[in-house]
């Protein structure tokens, strides 16, 4: 069961209230704000139970009977609105959750793309398009490696101000040579200025 979605389903009850589930317009509403990270096959498949009257059923078959109840619902659903049967009975299971409180399920896996938790009946990964079905969960979630950063490089400080020993010479003579070919082309300039200048 996606604990997400079903935190955002009892946010939404306790603000409301519970008659809220007989008014899908005003859920729809409700999670378009809240449960933008849901897929939206699962939040269909939760609004056409609701307008299914659902939740009502599930009242009236009790917390006894509501694991048969959301079995048979699940059916009818499937039949009647062409959704997935997988997805039909995870949803009612939810709305059940909400109804009589968190009832032990089935274990759910991760997609091994996105590390999402997905229901294990699912064939697929609404969030990423990954396949599911035997090699693309695993049973705990997975994150998308980082790149290793770089390890930061010492850099050595001298502990004398006027100490240069750390440059080394080739660097040194490579300074000097640079600083003389400035000086010559400077005087190079000068006295071209001076030759224009008396000409």
């Amino acid at each position: 069961m996606n604990t997400n979605f079903l935190n955002i389903v009892k946010r939404i009850v306790a603000e409301k209230g519970e008659d809220v589930l007989s008014n899908p317009k005003l859920v729809s509403a409700m999670l378009a704000d809240l449960a933008r990270d849901i897929p939206k096959p699962a939040k269909y498949a939760f609004l056409r139970s609701l307008e299914n009257d659902c939740a009502q059923k599930l009242k009236n078959a009790g917390r006894a009977n509501s694991a048969d109840a959301v079995e048979k619902l699940a059916r009818q659903l499937n039949r009647d609105e062409g959704l997935d049967a997988a997805l039909c009975t995870e949803v009612l299971r939810l709305l059940a959750a909400v109804l009589f409180g968190e009832t032990k399920t089935a274990k759910n896996v991760y997609c091994k793309n996105c590390g999402k938790e997905l229901p294990k009946e699912w064939l697929a990964c609404p969030y990423c398009g990954t396949q599911t079905a035997g090699h693309g969960t695993v049973s705990r979630p997975v994150y998308k490696e980082e790149k290793p950063r770089p390890e930061p490089v010492p850099i050595p400080v001298s502990q004398n101000a006027d100490d240069n020993t750390d440059m080394d010479e080739a660097e040194a003579s490579r300074e000097k040579a640079v600083g003389c070919g400035i000086f010559i082309i400077m005087m190079i300039i000068i006295v071209i200025a001076a030759i224009a200048s008396s000409g």
